[in-house]
């Protein structure tokens, strides 16, 4: 079609500092000089034209970075390719969002652009002088600094409009969310723990671990464990109660006891375990299961996770079409 295009633009502003406009979500692009530049069309969109200083503009955040990195020249040239192909595809995305915003004719009141503003002297201590003065050093003037802030404001707008508002969450989509997420959301198991201690050593000369041995035969024979734990547990507050130790979380437990209770059920004991206190039997006398009620708190937490996930496959989704529907050429 078009052979290569170079048009030139005079005394053409395109920069603002993050100094001024991080509250704002604009990022930083660096200052380019006014006066005569030649610029080249890299894009073309429904009519409009992306150049090659808009790309540059969106890639210079990130140049120092690979610059400064470890990576190889080759490396860092294959990085910098990705970076601007990524940047152009959000160049184009950018402008077809604001290509709809015309053709839907939404618009900002003057009142919302002057508000930011003045947020924006505030927030960086400007007075009006210094906040103009601030504009003219960095190449703007302020009807171009307004055009930007509409643009941040109606972007926004424009994806609740066409994205946003279509994505609901059921509690069945939480529910079943939260019962696919165990590892992430389920309440941690609790154990009701008793066990029977022996030292290592006893004073008459005995085995402890034969006993220990023994009394696991006389539990699997039928006896139980609380009448055992009275009966040989060394431990006299302990043996009084049964050898009752409490509730546990599993995470609270030693991990050598978290291994051993792997497949331990209720009404059942562990093998002998060798620890610091001497030769230990654990009996689980009761397990609180995961609780399958999804609490407030975590549905909350769940259904913002499932917006932000569908809002983005909306997103991917109405950006696609417009693409599609849209005159695109890239110039080599």
């Amino acid at each position: 079609m078009k052979k290569y295009i170079e048009h030139k633009i005079t005394k053409k502003k395109i920069l603002f500092s993050t100094v001024l406009f991080s509250t704002m979500f604009i990022f930083y692009t660096g200052i380019i000089s006014a006066g005569q530049v030649v610029d080249k069309i890299i894009a073309i969109v429904n009519g409009d034209i992306i150049t090659l200083k808009d790309l540059n503009v969106a890639i210079r955040p990130y140049l120092q970075k690979i610059s400064n990195s470890s990576y190889s020249f080759e490396e860092k040239d294959k990085i910098l390719t990705k970076f601007k192909a990524d940047a152009l595809s959000k160049l184009v995305n950018e402008m077809l969002t604001d290509q709809e915003i015309k053709k839907l004719k939404l618009t900002v009141e003057d009142d919302e652009v002057d508000n930011a503003i003045e947020q924006i002297k505030i927030t960086r201590n400007f007075t009006d002088e210094e906040f103009i003065d601030a504009l003219r050093k960095d190449g703007m003037d302020i009807h171009e600094v307004r055009e930007m802030i509409k643009r941040q404001i109606l972007r926004p707008r424009l994806l609740n409009y066409r994205v946003k508002s279509k994505v609901i969450i059921t509690k069945k989509d939480i529910q079943k969310y939260y019962e696919a997420h165990p590892e992430i959301y389920s309440t941690e198991k609790k154990y009701s723990l008793k066990t029977i201690l022996l030292p290592h050593t006893l004073n008459d000369g005995k085995d402890p671990m034969e006993i220990m041995n023994n009394i696991i035969l006389k539990f699997h024979g039928g006896e139980s464990f609380e009448k055992l734990a009275k009966e040989y547990s060394i431990v006299p507050n302990v043996a009084e109660t049964g050898g009752d130790l409490g509730t546990f979380t599993l995470g609270s437990l030693s991990p050598q006891l978290q291994k051993a209770l792997i497949g331990v059920e209720a009404g059942e004991c562990t093998l002998v375990l060798d620890t610091d206190h001497g030769y230990q039997i654990f009996y689980v006398s009761d397990i609180e299961a995961d609780s399958k009620k999804v609490s407030e708190e975590i549905s909350k937490k769940i259904k913002a996770t499932l917006y932000e996930k569908l809002v983005n496959e909306k997103f991917n989704v109405w950006i696609n079409e417009l693409r599609k529907q849209a005159h695109i050429k890239i110039m080599e």
